[in-house]
């Protein structure tokens, strides 16, 4: 098993929960519609091909199935709602700063 694969799957898997949250009920998004595109099918084919590092990485069932076209359909997850939710605090805060 390839360390650096598990890790790189557990990391897209988190920005795409993430930003899937931010976008879907949040309304708000912090990458381009490109970047989530390219990450999100970048993780589809890592899990096709590495299906034992897919299985090893965070957020396995979650991503079960997975093929880049949407995140709407997420299931709900106590932390990465509050990762998101922190993310639009900060987005809000910077903004204040800046008037």
């Amino acid at each position: 098993m390839n360390g650096e694969i598990t890790e790189l799957i557990a990391r897209r898997r988190r920005q795409l929960y993430v930003n899937s949250v931010l976008y879907y009920r949040h309304c708000t998004s912090i990458i381009s519609d490109a970047t989530f595109d390219r990450w999100a099918y970048e993780l589809a084919e890592l899990q096709r091909k590495h299906p034992a590092e897919s299985e090893a990485a965070i957020f396995a069932s979650e991503f079960s199935g997975w093929d880049g076209t949407t995140g709407f359909d997420l299931p709900w997850n106590r932390d990465i709602e509050n990762r998101a939710a922190y993310l639009v605090k900060i987005a809000g805060k910077c903004a204040e700063d800046f008037h």
